[in-house]
């Protein structure tokens, strides 16, 4: 095939090349591009000139996976801290049977999320390890081969056909792994859904409205109690007190002998002696402290009735206070655990898909690479050796941050 015949503007200060070995018009572009008459290797050629400088989505690509390798581990600890609060919702009680079931679904489900989370990094962890190998043998040995002016084009059309084939043999499992990441994804968005249907139906408002009546009435009813303790305590104490002195006066009636009057009633004049002796020690003389036991002894028991009934009334208002008080913390708690978990799960699934852009990059910068040499006549031009060497410069650095993701991310299987 005939050289191409390339002419530059009129400004004289180029020479034709036959095989367009053009340096310094790749450094700084002239101002129009030169017009070459084979479509094809124009449109080649300038295609690698595009493509040469920087390679900004490859070295984006690179840094996000070092941020990927930190974001893994703290996704992880993210995942245990709500599982944990969880957990403490669903054992905080379980009298409540539709809440209690409605936790218990939504932790079960959560640790389930949170163990498919952690066998996809731990497979993309290996994922990233053969990633590597493959960075490296496109690093080390198929970009210098394309880079060796000794080869023909040839030669190095057929070393990218082996790298084709090497990229399809492996290419399937990644699909299958980016597949499943974007599957989880969507299972964890269904999974938010489910969980904001759910906090939605608590009616937190009215739950707090109802323990806060319950909460008065507890009130009330302690105050209650109270005040009929305090009354049988005293009744209590006057119902002893006089059963005591009755029953002391009657012991003294019937067992001291007369020879005692003297000293228990004094000294006296004979005529009224007799007298004294009958009232200080007769029985009929203390019938009244029987009247006032026999009337204490009623209103003492009516008491204790009165606060058995009060007291089983606030027992039962305290354990239905309780209940809703804990069905109310379980809500507030299932909420909060909502509002910190919708975040995260936003951030998982802006991260899931990243490894399959490792396979596209590499895909796309080998599909260049053979477009131009299926169009280009020279195997050492110096636009191509130009873009082989950025891409191994680019390809170290994208190695050591798959090396960098293997070293750092190791979460425990379960």
């Amino acid at each position: 095939m005939a050289a191409p015949l390339v002419l530059y503007p009129p400004d004289g200060i180029n020479d034709l090349f036959p095989q367009m070995v053009l340096l310094e018009p790749l450094r700084q572009p002239p101002a129009q591009p030169p017009f070459i008459m084979n479509a094809n290797l124009r449109e080649a050629l300038w295609d690698l000139a595009d493509v040469a400088p920087d390679l900004p989505a490859e070295e984006a690509l690179r840094v996000e996976i070092e941020r990927l390798s930190t974001a893994t581990l703290i996704i992880d600890q993210a995942f245990c801290d709500i599982r944990r609060r969880l957990s403490d919702v669903s054992k905080e009680q379980n009298k409540s049977v539709g809440l209690y079931d409605t936790c218990q679904t939504l932790e079960t489900q959560w640790r389930g999320h949170h163990t498919t989370y952690r066998n996809l990094i731990w497979r993309s962890r290996e994922f990233a390890g053969d990633a590597q190998a493959v960075v490296d043998d496109f690093r080390e040995l198929v970009l210098p081969a394309l880079r060796d002016q000794n080869r023909t084009v040839a030669e190095k059309q057929e070393i990218i056909r082996g790298q084709f084939e090497v990229l399809q043999r492996i290419s399937q499992p990644s699909q299958n792994l980016c597949q499943e990441f974007l599957d989880f994804g969507r299972a964890l968005d269904t999974y938010i859904a489910e969980f904001s249907r759910a906090v939605e139906g608590l009616t937190i408002g009215e739950q707090s409205e109802k323990v806060d009546g319950l909460r008065e009435r507890l009130h009330n009813a302690r105050d209650a109690m109270e005040a009929v303790s305090r009354e049988l305590r005293e009744l209590g104490w006057k119902f002893a007190a006089e059963v005591a002195v009755t029953g002391i006066a009657l012991l003294l009636a019937f067992v001291v002998p007369t020879c005692w009057a003297t000293l228990v009633c004094g000294t006296v004049s004979e005529v009224t002696r007799p007298k004294q002796q009958l009232t200080c020690l007769h029985p009929q003389g203390f019938a009244i402290k029987f009247k006032d036991v026999a009337r204490s002894g009623p209103r003492l028991f009516g008491a204790w009735r009165r606060f058995n009934l009060v007291a089983t009334e606030y027992e039962a208002i305290k354990a239905e206070y309780e209940l809703e008080r804990a069905c109310l913390n379980q809500m507030v708690k299932l909420e909060s655990a909502f509002h910190d978990s919708r975040p995260l799960v936003q951030e998982v699934t802006t991260k899931l898909g990243l490894f399959a852009s490792v396979w596209a990059a590499i895909t796309a910068d080998i599909r260049k690479l053979k477009i131009s040499l299926e169009c280009a006549e020279d195997a050492a031009s110096p636009l191509f050796i130009l873009r082989v060497q950025r891409l191994e410069r680019m390809y170290g650095d994208f190695s050591q941050a798959l090396r960098h993701y293997q070293v750092t991310v190791r979460l425990q299987r379960r």
